[in-house]
């Protein structure tokens, strides 16, 4: 494949992922790559797939804007509702910045469970006349 027309279309990719396209929705425009080329340039570049990431998390942030802008015009409350919430639970789903659970990412323990040990359970009484005293 031509260097400058993988280029190219990467750079178009990054484009419609950044204003909140899908990959599915790129990858089905005659124009474009398949989603399994563009998984495989993802795979063999660390850079372009670094750059796919920021672009949808970029993307991300527009569907939200997308949804509230949205969701202020519906005319019909829970229709307006079920999109706003459909919209939600999506980037939920794929950004962390959008969750509703705070997701452990990284760190030696992977994704295993913290563990803790109770060392000392103490039961103190409090003066609420003397907040210093404990």
């Amino acid at each position: 494949m031509d260097s400058a027309f993988k280029d190219a279309v990467s750079e178009s990719i990054l484009e419609r992922l950044t204003e909140g396209e899908s990959l599915s929705t790129i990858c089905a425009d005659d124009a474009m790559p398949d989603r399994r080329t563009v998984q495989r340039w993802q795979l063999d570049d660390a850079d372009f797939d670094a750059a796919v990431t920021r672009a949808r998390e970029a993307g991300m942030h527009v569907i939200a804007e997308k949804a509230v802008a949205a969701a202020k015009k519906a005319t019909d409350a829970s229709l307006g509702r079920l999109a706003f919430d459909a919209d939600r639970w999506y980037l939920g789903k794929l950004s962390n910045a959008f969750s509703d659970k705070v997701r452990h990412v990284g760190g030696d323990e992977g994704d295993a469970p913290i563990k803790m040990q109770v060392q000392e359970v103490r039961r103190v009484i409090v003066d609420p006349s003397n907040p210093d005293a404990t």
